[in-house]
């Protein structure tokens, strides 16, 4: 969605979007913060949630439908931020040595995409489980989780060069 400043330059209203893992809500990430929204119905979204106190979101989701969402904001793009949001409190904040590109979550585990290096963390406790360093470089964060309970596989890019991808199973490390 974009709309003209005073100069008729595009200004973007929203970073990004996207739907929770069993697609009962979507969440839009914004230069005034993000919204979360309830898809009980598709005439109607009802917004459940709203943060203007994390200003410039590039990156907003949210675990399934629980209170957790993790965000990132422009002005800290190498800060993972993980809110409660009904509870409107912080639960934790991780630094990563460079950008994040892509966050996914799933009921056991958080991915971290940095453009040469992956983290995955135990969605339980945060703790950090594995990190796979020196990574093919992904400057665009393309990758995907599966969102099964029984098995967790992460697909990320495994050449610069070709259309391989690696598939890595979070669950056995």
């Amino acid at each position: 969605m974009e709309g003209a400043d005073g100069a008729g330059e595009p200004v973007r209203q929203f970073g990004c979007a996207s739907f929770n893992q069993d697609s009962t809500s979507l969440v839009l990430g914004s230069r005034s913060g993000y919204k979360l929204f309830s898809l009980t119905s598709v005439e109607k979204l009802d917004c459940i949630h709203e943060s203007a106190n994390t200003p410039d979101v590039y990156i907003v989701e949210r675990l399934f439908s629980s209170s957790l969402v993790v965000v990132v904001c422009a002005a800290m793009p190498q800060q993972m931020n993980i809110y409660h949001f009904k509870k409107g409190t912080e639960i934790c904040n991780y630094s990563y040595p460079n950008k994040i590109l892509a966050i996914k979550l799933n009921r056991q585990r958080l991915v971290v995409f940095l453009e040469e290096s992956i983290y995955v963390h135990n969605i339980k406790d945060m703790k950090l489980l594995k990190t796979l360093l020196n990574t093919p470089s992904n400057p665009s964060g393309l990758c995907a989780l599966s969102t099964n309970h029984s098995s967790s596989y992460l697909a990320y890019p495994g050449s610069v060069l070709s259309g391989d991808i690696i598939v890595h199973d979070t669950n056995n490390l």
